[in-house]
């Protein structure tokens, strides 16, 4: 991996039609490619973490709502149901996305929502576990990291649980689901390029699929990252990715999907 340096530090980092966005935790928003091609668009609203950079608009997302600008400045508020709190999302184009929300239920709980309409309306999409991101690759075409409660292990008290999260595909919008086992007991992210091509990122691990989950490349991530944690990770085809540790500079950036001696295994 080799080192960007963005003029200042990022909270996270994502990848869209034009490039890498970065998103500073004082709600910058930058383009960065190197040191020479940096571009500052402008300021987030307060409370953003997420930022979706779509072909000709960008949209943010945080707990405080969701946003839409054309340019990185003058943002136009999405209204969403009174009482939701957002906690992710991904849209697939303008109209088409996706969010994981607490939509008016109790502490903690989750559920992914659907707007065909750029956030006019939203339809519930049901879950058999309790969704933490979702990436959409189209309407029908849906993954999701996902945990369902287990009993706690080396624990002598009785109905204490603990999240066990998996990796989770839909064909067919969310009407059923495949459970891909992974049994993560911590988990960081994920980013699929296409219905066969993604990443995720858990513990000291990036995983690679090129066949839709079926079977996974391990990579182990530089003691530089790895001793550090990731707080973001973002991904292009052609094995192109970046990851942000919780530093929050620098930026790195690989060209072989991160690999440092790889192994190949089925889940």
């Amino acid at each position: 991996m080799t080192l960007v340096y963005p003029p200042y530090s990022a909270q996270s980092i994502f990848e869209g039609a034009t490039g890498l966005y970065a998103l500073s935790p004082s709600q910058g928003i930058s383009t960065i490619g190197n040191t020479s091609s940096v571009q500052r668009l402008g300021n987030a609203p307060t409370g953003i973490t997420e930022i979706d950079p779509l072909r000709k608009k960008l949209l943010a997302l945080g707990t405080s709502g969701l946003y839409q600008s054309t340019s990185g400045t003058n943002w136009r508020r999405i209204p969403l149901p009174k009482g939701w709190s957002l906690l992710q999302g991904k849209f697939v184009n303008s109209s088409l996305g996706f969010v994981v929300a607490n939509n008016n239920g109790p502490a903690g709980s989750a559920a992914i929502d659907r707007t065909t309409n750029a956030g006019t309306s939203w339809n519930k999409v049901s879950t058999p576990f309790r969704p933490l991101v979702v990436d959409p690759i189209s309407k029908n075409d849906l993954w999701v990291l996902g945990g369902t409660k287990v009993p706690a292990t080396n624990n002598p008290t009785k109905n204490v649980y603990q999240m066990e999260w998996n990796l989770y595909n839909s064909t067919n919008g969310g009407k059923s689901w495949n459970e891909f086992v992974t049994n993560w007991q911590t988990i960081g992210g994920i980013d699929f390029l296409s219905t066969q091509d993604g990443y995720v990122w858990a513990g000291n691990y990036l995983y690679h699929t090129s066949n839709g989950g079926h079977s996974f490349v391990r990579y182990t991530l530089p003691s530089t990252l790895a001793n550090q944690g990731i707080l973001s990770m973002a991904f292009a085809p052609g094995k192109n990715g970046w990851a942000l540790g919780n530093s929050q500079y620098p930026i790195y950036r690989t060209s072989n999907s991160g690999g440092l001696g790889d192994l190949s295994y089925d889940i």
